[in-house]
């Protein structure tokens, strides 16, 4: 990902911020005053993960001096969840500007309306041209689209992945990996050795 797409994933959680926020309706995790812009953005990184946010936020801040950002660590990817989920059905209008969510969260928050589209802020100065969007990875793009259009942006990526011992499998009797549950499973059990 290019310097100008992460400022322009940081832009665009300020759009939503924007778009989100009204003079009836505030919001102590999101505000403007005096043309100062501050939000929180809720995430679970921590370690290096957390040093580099705090990272991007410092240079965003720096390239974006009327914008504040306030990372606010959450806990465990689990707690997020929890705390979100909370902060939503609460309906007290406390909810982050920003927030990493797991696409699976996503379909659940989009479903219920909770989430506005980035694709939406895809137009004007601070926007996202065609090719920044591609700047992104097309597969990650593609998990964060729901009916046709781009509700998030990726931020990070977990990816399942299955290593396999060939040589193992092959004194099994097996010559590729397996293609679904019950293959794994009578795999595992055969090229089980077991030592006494």
């Amino acid at each position: 990902m290019t310097v100008k797409s992460v400022a322009c994933f940081w832009a665009f959680c300020c759009l939503l911020l924007l778009s989100g926020c009204s003079k009836d309706q505030a919001n102590p995790r999101a505000s403007r005053k005096d043309g100062q812009i501050s939000i929180e953005f809720w995430h679970y990184q921590s370690g290096p993960q957390g040093k580099a946010i705090d990272e991007l936020l410092r240079k965003f801040e720096s390239a974006n001096p009327g914008i504040r950002v306030r990372a606010v660590f959450q806990g465990n990817p689990g707690q997020l969840k929890q705390k979100l989920d909370g902060s939503f059905a609460s309906g007290l209008n406390n909810n982050p500007a920003v927030s990493l969510v797991y696409e699976n969260w996503a379909d659940d928050f989009v479903a219920r309306g909770y989430i506005e589209p980035v694709q939406d802020h895809f137009e004007g100065p601070d926007g996202l041209s065609a090719e920044d969007q591609r700047d992104f990875v097309k597969a990650f793009r593609d998990g964060n689209t729901w009916n046709g259009k781009l509700m998030t942006l990726p931020f990070n990526k977990s990816i399942y992945m299955l290593y396999l011992n060939m040589d193992m499998l092959k004194q099994a009797g097996f010559t590729t990996g397996p293609a679904t549950q019950v293959e794994y499973a009578e795999m595992v059990r055969k090229a089980t050795i077991r030592r006494n």
